[in-house]
Order: C-alpha cells, then sequence, then structure tokens
C-alpha cells in the first residue's frame, strides 16, 4: 500500500468520508462500510512513514549473486491543461535503506535445492546502489523531493541451479511482497548483467554483447570497490538463441574486453576510478560472424539471458522513423496528425498570437519595447527544448545534419517513409509529406528553411528588415503555467536580422538544392532554393558575415553552383581547430564535411584543398573518437573527455566526423565506430 500526499490527511480524507456516507447513495453498505473503515484508517495513519517500498523484481546477476529492485514510488506529473509542479502528485513509501543493508534481513530458501533447504540459508554478503529516478514536488514539506529507485545485490553461500526453484524472503522489508519465487532457468531470466544493442544488428555489422556491472556499496571477496568480478567465467559458452523458439544458433565463449583498473579514456576524460566509466571489468560476446537475419536473444551459461534484439538489414528503419517523427513534432505553428494514435489532430501551436519586433542581436532576448511594430505572416519554426521559441543558429543545424545524411545516402530514403500530414489552419486540406515525390527526410530539411526565408522576407515587407534572417523568434523561457502551447496567449517576438544566420540560411538552400536534383526534382524548384541561397548568401557577406558562418555559407553555394568565387570564398575563410564537439557540431565544421563530400567532377573543384580538410577530418576522428574510443570497455567512441557527465556525454552519440571519414575514405573502422557509439 502507498500513501498520496499532498495536503494534510484530516482535512482530505475527512471530506472522502462524507462523500462516501453520504453521496454514494449506488453503493452497497457493505462496500459503504469498507471504504469509510479505510479511509477512517488512513486518517489515523496520518503522514507517518509506516510502509516500505516496492519489490519490482528480482534476478541473477550471476547463479551466486541476486539483484532485487525496490522502487519509492511514483509521481503524477502535471498533465495538458494543468498549473505548473504545485499540481504534482507523489505516490511513496520509501525504503528503509538501513534495514534494505543488513543481510540478515533475506533469507533464500528451496523445496528442490538441498544446499538452501526449506529452513533457508542468509546471504554471504550484500551491496546496494541507488539513483534518483524522479523529481518530487520541492513546494510540500510534506513528500521528499525526490523517489528513488534501489538496486540491492545479494551473494548467495551456494550457486543457484538451473531447473530448481528457489524462494527469496524479505523481512517486511516490502510493501508489495514478503516473498518472490522463481525457477532459475538462465534461457528465461534477464541479468541486468548482460547488455546488447536492444534495437539489434546489421548481418555484416560487427555484433558484441557486454557482461559487466557495478553493484554499488558491494565490496567483499572478489568483488571489491562494487565491480562484479566474472575472472571464474572466463572461456564460459554463451549462446546466441532464437527469441521465439528457443533454439540455440550459435555458441562462443567470452573473453575479457577491458579490466576495472584500466582507463577507458586517455584524452582527460575524469569519469570514474582510474578515469574508468563502470568501474567493473567488461567482458564480451563476439557474434559477429552470425549474420542470420532474425529475433535473437543473448544466454550465458550459469547467469541469465539479455533483452532480444534483431537481426536484419533495415535493422534501424524504426529508430530513423522515430527520430523524424520526434522532430516533427518539434515543429511549431501547425496542425498535426498523429497517425499512431488513430490520426489524432494536434493542435496548431500560436495561430492567432500578434508577433512584435524587438532590436535585439542573438543571445539577446528582452521584451519588445514598441508594440506598434507587428509583424504578420511568420510562423513554422521549431520549438527549443520544450520552450516555445526558435534559436535559429542552433536549430539550423538541424536540416545541416539531414541534408548530411542524404546527401552521402540518397538511395537509402524515399518518399513515404516517414509520411508526416499537417495543415496551417483547421479548415485547410491536409498536407501529406508521403505522397509528394520528395524523400521525407528532405521535407523534413525544407521545414526551417522555409521557415528562415519566410521570415527574412516578412521582416523585409515590414520595413525593419533589407533581406536578414532574423536570430530568434517566439516566446521566451517555455511554456505559460497552465497553458499548452496551442492555449498560450503571450505576444510572440522576432529579433532583428543577423548576417551570421542569415549566411547559414544561404549554406542550407544551396545544399538543399543540390539534394534536390539528387532526388530528381523539376528544375524550376531546385533554381527556386538556389536564388534563395545566392540572395541571401550575397546579402550576409555584405553585412558583416565571418568565421564558420561564411564557410558555410559559401561551401553549400558552391556546392550548388560550382561556381569557382563561392570556392575561394570558403578556401580563404577555412579555420577549423579542434574537431571534439560537445552536444552538435560547431558551423565550421558542418562547412568541412559539406566541402569534403563533393564528389570529383563538380566544376572548379580544389581537389587539393578538399583533400586538406579530409585529412583533418579523418585526424580527428581518430584522435578523438576512434583511436581512444574502440579501447573502451563498452567501445564508446562517441564520448567527449571534457565534457561534464550531466550535459548528457555518455547518452549523446557524436558521430559526424566518423560517418563522414567512412564515407570518404570506405574504411570499415570508422562505419564501426559509428555503429559502436549507437550500440553503447
Amino acid at each position: 500500500m502507498k500513501k498520496k500526499l499532498l495536503q494534510s490527511y484530516p482535512a482530505r480524507l475527512f471530506g472522502l468520508w462524507l462523500a462516501v456516507v453520504l453521496g454514494f447513495g449506488s453503493i452497497m453498505k457493505k462496500q459503504k462500510l469498507l471504504i469509510v473503515h479505510l479511509v477512517l484508517s488512513l486518517m489515523l495513519l496520518g503522514n507517518s512513514q509506516v510502509f516500505s517500498a516496492d519489490v519490482r523484481d528480482i534476478s541473477p546477476i550471476t547463479d551466486k549473486i541476486l539483484m532485487i529492485h525496490f522502487n519509492d514510488g511514483h509521481v503524477d506529473y502535471t498533465g495538458i491543461g494543468e498549473p505548473n509542479v504545485r499540481n504534482f502528485t507523489m505516490y511513496h513509501s520509501v525504503l528503509n535503506t538501513t534495514n534494505a543493508d543488513n543481510k540478515s534481513n533475506y533469507t533464500i530458501k528451496s523445496l528442490d535445492d538441498v544446499n538452501f533447504g526449506s529452513a533457508g540459508k542468509s546471504p554471504l554478503n550484500i551491496g546496494r546502489k541507488s539513483k534518483m529516478v524522479h523529481v518530487g514536488n520541492m513546494f510540500e514539506a510534506s513528500v521528499p523531493d525526490y523517489l528513488r529507485s534501489h538496486h540491492v545485490f545479494i551473494e548467495l553461500p551456494h550457486a543457484l541451479v538451473p531447473g530448481r526453484t528457489y524462494t527469496v524472503v524479505l523481512n517486511n522489508l516490502a510493501s508489495s511482497s514478503n516473498e518472490w519465487t522463481f525457477k532459475y532457468e538462465p534461457i528465461n531470466l534477464r541479468s541486468e548483467t548482460i547488455h546488447v544493442n536492444q534495437v539489434g544488428f546489421r548481418p555484416n555489422a560487427k555484433k558484441y554483447a557486454y557482461l559487466s556491472q557495478n553493484m554499488g556499496s558491494f565490496n567483499a571477496g572478489l568483488h571489491q570497490n562494487g565491480g562484479l568480478n566474472l575472472s571464474d567465467y572466463n572461456n564460459t559458452s554463451f549462446r546466441v538463441v532464437n527469441a521465439t523458439t528457443g533454439a540455440i544458433v550459435y555458441t562462443g565463449n567470452i573473453t575479457l574486453q577491458k579490466g576495472k583498473t584500466s582507463p577507458d579514456s586517455q584524452n582527460g576524460s575524469h569519469f570514474g576510478p582510474n578515469r574508468n566509466f563502470t568501474n567493473a571489468d567488461v567482458w564480451q560476446c563476439d557474434f559477429s560472424s552470425f549474420s542470420t537475419p532474425g529475433y535473437y536473444k543473448i544466454v550465458v551459461d550459469r547467469m541469465g539471458s539479455s533483452y532480444p534484439f534483431e537481426i536484419k538489414d533495415d535493422v534501424y528503419r524504426d529508430a530513423y522513423y522515430t527520430a523524424m517523427r520526434s522532430l516533427f513534432f518539434q515543429r511549431a505553428g501547425i496542425h498535426k496528425e498523429i497517425s499512431e494514435h488513430n490520426n489524432l489532430l494536434y493542435p496548431a501551436s500560436h495561430v492567432n498570437n500578434k508577433m512584435y519586433f524587438r532590436d535585439a542581436g542573438r543571445g539577446e532576448y528582452p521584451e519588445p519595447t514598441d508594440l506598434s511594430k507587428e509583424i504578420t505572416g511568420v510562423w513554422g519554426w521549431y520549438f527549443d527544448a520544450g520552450d516555445w521559441d526558435g534559436i535559429l543558429n542552433y536549430h539550423a543545424k538541424v536540416p545541416a545534419l539531414l541534408l548530411l545524411v542524404y546527401d552521402m545516402n540518397p538511395e537509402k530514403f524515399r518518399d513515404g517513409d516517414v509520411g508526416n500530414r499537417w495543415k496551417r489552419n483547421e479548415g485547410d486540406a491536409w498536407i501529406n509529406e508521403g505522397s509528394n515525390g520528395i524523400p521525407d527526410i528532405l521535407d523534413e530539411a525544407k521545414w526551417l528553411i522555409d521557415f528562415m526565408k519566410r521570415a527574412r522576407e516578412r521582416l523585409q515587407a515590414s520595413g525593419l528588415g533589407s533581406g536578414g534572417v532574423p536570430s530568434y523568434v517566439g516566446v521566451d523561457a517555455g511554456a505559460m503555467d497552465g497553458k499548452s502551447s496551442w492555449t498560450d496567449t503571450r505576444k510572440l517576438n522576432i529579433n532583428r536580422q543577423d548576417a551570421g544566420v542569415t549566411a547559414m540560411h544561404a549554406g542550407l538552400s544551396g545544399w538543399l538544392s543540390a539534394c534536390l536534383v539528387k532526388a530528381g526534382r523539376p528544375q524550376s524548384e531546385v533554381d527556386y532554393y538556389k536564388n534563395e541561397a545566392i540572395s541571401a548568401y550575397t546579402w550576409a557577406k555584405n553585412n558583416g558575415a565571418s568565421g564558420g558562418d561564411l564557410q558555410f555559407g559559401a561551401a553549400g553555394l558552391y556546392r550548388a553552383t560550382g561556381t569557382s568565387s563561392y570556392q575561394s570564398d570558403y578556401i580563404n575563410a577555412y579555420n577549423v581547430g579542434n574537431w571534439e564537439y560537445w552536444a552538435g557540431p560547431d558551423w565550421d565544421q558542418l562547412a568541412a564535411c559539406l566541402y569534403v563530400i563533393i564528389p570529383n567532377g563538380h566544376p572548379n573543384l580544389n581537389t587539393s584543398h578538399r583533400t586538406t580538410v579530409r585529412n583533418s577530418i579523418k585526424s580527428g576522428a581518430d584522435n578523438f573518437w576512434v583511436n581512444d574510443g574502440m579501447t573502451r570497455g563498452f567501445r564508446a567512441t562517441h564520448i567527449a573527455g571534457g565534457q561534464a557527465n550531466f550535459l548528457g556525454i555518455f547518452g549523446t552519440p557524436r558521430t559526424l566526423m566518423q560517418a563522414v571519414t567512412h564515407f570518404v575514405s570506405n574504411d570499415t573502422k570508422y562505419l564501426d565506430a559509428t555503429q559502436f557509439a549507437a550500440d553503447y
């Protein structure tokens, strides 16, 4: 049983008691009495912490260590149209960690394994790791600021025997259950020790599963400082098993990939003892030679099994679709069709909101002081990180990366891959991007490019611009309290034109025109974006665009036109320093990637400079990502050495240099490195 605590129980529950007694006429008498008894009991309990956490599951780490997963509760967060975090509802019954860390509170017994017997045995050793999983309501003193998930590791006095049944008895540690019974069958029990890409692998790809576990405070015997020691598993068999039929399709032996005292990074990373990311040994299951398409899982003797995964040619198709749909739902100002939910309508945001000019530059967000400068007809940017605004010098990297992916592999992308449908106004006909003859990835790339063109034209038509693209549009600082994007009535802002952002727009428009040629689109459509690129670039250069912004604009125009003057502008401005990047590449890096994939035979191509830039990118890929990353325990080839953990160092795949280097060199090392980042 869990407690729901937002206000004091006497006031809330007395009201519920009155409702039960006086208002629920359709409830039978015995049911009324039961509810009244329950309510009165809760009133007597008040806010006291008498219950403990729920047990979520018990699973094998190995055949001698079990992991018991406790959970403190959950939070019902603010819903659509509801006020802010003061309306969070927390359901919680927090684990007593002192009791949970006491090994005498656990008993393992078995009716068919004499080593444990009906009386049971206590664990030899115990450890725990806990982490925050839900942020609570920090405005209410009666509830915790956060709830945690706890993983308790108990070392058994004897190994589990496959096929035997065991019961773990908890000494009132959990409110949900005091006993947990399971049959130890490694093929059917998932082990948290076994890690594998749950999306899957292409048939000809390198394929690894990894065995590793950090057990927090566990510090006894072989397993020191939390690190699971698997030295006695050396050359133990693993099996690739058909997840549907259970048939064994491949067998191999595990080998050590990285010891916990060996550094995972040589380039200044400060994560973990000894610069080791997990502080635990990492062993591997190499099944790269197995290529038969199907649905599988990894099973390790004396341990358990992995999550299932697929092997197939287009194994990343669903991941691509999901990523593209997420971009679609960041679009502002349109009604969107939610095809995944019976074609529901996602309402348009800010359709009738008024927009006002403010004389502010890149990175400046003051409120507009002159409300006489209203601008109409500007809509269709991308929302930013839960906010309703568009920061164009950052967001323009979205179409840049989409164009890069398409330009390198146009044969992989088709019209109808995603099939987004939208309309500007409710009474309009649907625009179906899945049947317009343009590959859907280019439809998404066009989205922000079209917006930037629209914004610069509306600024100019309003007499507040001379041909440049603004640096910012929207509403600062996110959602209005209790309002969704389509009910937020605040005024919108648009900043003044920016030479650098306009150069970015020029490069994007030129690059798009070249990609439309590859897609077989009509010349009129190609020229539409090419002419937009020329016009925007001319304005940007005349108004002081420089650095990476100018490099990108010039590279895009050269890609579109083959005109040597644009190439000269790029070469003259070329200056790329550090190829290591954090959440996203800089514009000089994007310009270099654009330039180096330009094919042989392009008019006026300076192949010598292209070789120089290719070598620079390759060096960056090797030094910052590939060489170091390939030797890490989990082959994480995407980690920036100096980035802080909370900024997403482990979860953000930085694969630009690797992918581009593979494209221009056809060296599979870089393709493997890109895949390993995704695997991690």
